[in-house]
C-alpha cells in the first residue's frame, strides 16, 4: 500500500510541474506588475498621449464623478508611459513591453526579484 501511494505521489508531482518556458512567462508578468507605480490625477498631464485618453483602451484618464473609480487608476511604467491599471495588466497577458514604446516594463531590480514556487 505505501508503494503505490509513494508511485501516486510522484505521479502527482510530476503532473503538477511547471514548464521552464511557463516560469519563464509569470515571473516577467510579476516583474512588470511590480514595476508600476501609481500616478496621481494631476501627473497624467505629462503624458505621451496629449488627448488624455489611456493608449490601450481608448478612454479618457478623468472621469465626470468627483471620486476616482477604481477601473480608471492610472499607472506609470518605468518608461514614463501611463495606462489605467487594469488595461495594461490585461496587456502583460500578452506582451510584458510598453505597449507604445516597447521597452520592458520592468526594471532590473523587478526582475532579479525570485518570483518561483519551490
Amino acid at each position: 500500500a505505501f508503494s503505490n501511494l509513494n508511485d501516486m505521489m510522484q505521479e502527482l508531482e510530476e503532473f503538477l510541474v511547471i514548464p521552464p518556458q511557463q516560469k519563464e512567462i509569470n515571473r516577467r508578468q510579476t516583474a512588470a506588475v511590480l514595476a508600476l507605480e501609481d500616478v496621481e490625477v494631476q501627473q497624467n498631464v505629462g503624458s505621451d498621449c496629449k488627448d488624455r485618453t489611456c493608449c490601450i483602451c481608448l478612454n479618457d484618464y478623468d472621469s465626470d464623478e468627483e471620486s476616482e473609480v477604481v477601473e480608471d487608476r492610472m499607472v506609470k511604467l518605468p518608461c514614463s508611459h501611463q495606462f489605467h491599471e487594469d488595461c495594461v495588466i490585461d496587456w502583460f497577458n500578452t506582451s510584458t513591453t510598453c505597449p507604445l514604446c516597447r521597452q520592458p516594463a520592468y526594471t532590473k531590480e523587478q526582475w532579479s526579484f525570485d518570483v518561483s514556487i519551490h
